[in-house]
């Protein structure tokens, strides 16, 4: 009989594993950790199926269990500093229908996600840019369809760009105990929101000229 202990809720088994319940929850949803539902719909999660998926992906998916951690770690910080910036207030985001505000938090989500995929890499990342790019312009359309300045436009991305950063460095992104690599790091991330910037403005410029 398998004792109690053996099984995990899932706080438990995501701190097992080292990455948000939400990362472990989209895990099994998408069937790569198998879990049982109690009578009362809780799921639970054996020690051993946790062991099994740990020797399996911990040297390919090593990185990526970090960077999914920080991932949604940043993701949530990122939220509470802008909930403290008051967005609601600025006249721009009055602007924006429910569909381009939901659009707009889902692209800031996966703007999050590729600067960490980008900045945990020194070779072959520049698909992550390429792919912030065509998110990036899409700001610029909607910056252009709000009848922004392109002023307006610079100051609505500021405005996203240093809480962003901040909520990196708190969730504890520039971990490593090397000051040269922590700098190399950071140093990408200003690089990538840096190309983010200059796109979207040239997508603006592109469109009004």
């Amino acid at each position: 009989m398998i004792e109690n202990s053996a099984w995990f809720s899932i706080s438990e088994a995501a701190k097992y594993l080292g990455v948000h319940f939400t990362t472990l929850r989209r895990w099994s949803d998408d069937g790569l950790i198998e879990f049982i539902r109690t009578p009362g719909g809780k799921r639970k999660y054996h020690k051993d199926i946790l062991d099994d998926f740990l020797n399996q992906y911990k040297h390919s998916t090593k990185m990526n269990l970090q960077i999914a951690t920080l991932q949604e770690a940043a993701i949530l910080r990122t939220r509470e500093t802008m909930q403290k910036v008051k967005i609601p207030e600025q006249g721009w985001y009055n602007k924006l229908s429910i569909e381009q505000r939901s659009g707009m938090r889902g692209a800031g989500n996966r703007l999050v996600a590729l600067m960490l995929q980008y900045s945990a890499r020194e070779q072959n990342n520049e698909v992550f840019i390429e792919q912030a790019k065509h998110i990036s312009k899409q700001y610029g359309e909607i910056c252009h369809s709000l009848e922004l300045t392109i002023t307006e436009c610079i100051q609505t991305f500021l405005l996203f760009r240093q809480p962003m950063l901040n909520s990196i460095h708190e969730t504890g992104s520039l971990q490593s105990t090397n000051d040269a690599i922590n700098q190399q790091i950071f140093e990408r991330m200003n690089h990538f929101l840096d190309e983010v910037l200059v796109t979207m403005v040239d997508e603006y410029n592109k469109l009004i000229s």
